[in-house]
């Protein structure tokens, strides 16, 4: 789910599969965050251009990806 970019979150569906469909890799991560900057349509407003929130998409996405990899291998570690 992506937000802040149009005028509602949208679901990328397709993301979820692919990385349901694989090891959460580098590669991986950098694909799913590349999909979801392509699959947005963010729009202009005061704040910033559609261009800055297709690129910021892909960051944030990412980064959001590494935080999860990094908060789940904590968790596996603690448990045990």
């Amino acid at each position: 789910m992506i937000g802040a970019v149009g005028t509602k979150p949208e679901e990328i569906e397709r993301i979820e599969e692919f990385l349901n469909g694989n090891r959460m890799t580098d590669s991986a991560m950098e694909e799913a965050s590349e999909m979801a900057s392509k699959a947005a349509k963010p729009i202009a407003n005061a704040a910033s251009s559609p261009s800055y929130r297709k690129k910021m998409i892909k960051v944030m996405v990412e980064k959001a990806l590494r935080q999860t990899l990094e908060d789940r291998t904590k968790d596996k570690i603690t448990k045990e």
